[in-house]
């Protein structure tokens, strides 16, 4: 089984905004790793979950206290919801992540809900 985190490792997870309108195409290439860096599209950072509050003490658990965010698990799916119209956060959208434990005890299952305002 493959997991991203190791034993002390950790993972980081970090949301980017990658406008595809004048990128590239690179669907013909067999490889990119000989390619000038102009090839690729740019992106900017939406947020780094590590650095998101986690809330208050109790409201979500850590496994055994040796980790930075009791936040950061190996997030392996991402959605992104429509813009809301109504609200405090009216234009931003919804963007939801998903991690399982990977039956493993020492990890879980989160479900995180957030607003983004993509530029």
């Amino acid at each position: 089984m493959w997991r991203p985190s190791g034993s002390g490792v950790g993972n980081a997870i970090r949301v980017y905004d990658v406008p595809l309108k004048d990128a590239q195409p690179v669907d013909a290439r067999k490889a990119l790793y000989d390619q000038p860096a102009d090839v690729f599209v740019e992106h900017s950072l939406l947020f780094d979950l590590g650095q998101c509050p986690a809330g208050d003490p109790g409201v979500v658990p850590t496994h055994s206290g040796r980790i930075v965010s009791p936040l950061l698990e190996n997030v392996e799916g991402m959605a992104l919801g429509p813009p809301w119209t109504t609200g405090p956060h009216k234009g931003q959208r919804p963007l939801y992540l998903v991690s399982d434990d990977n039956t493993n005890s020492e990890q879980r299952t989160h479900l995180y809900a957030l607003s983004v305002q993509l530029p």
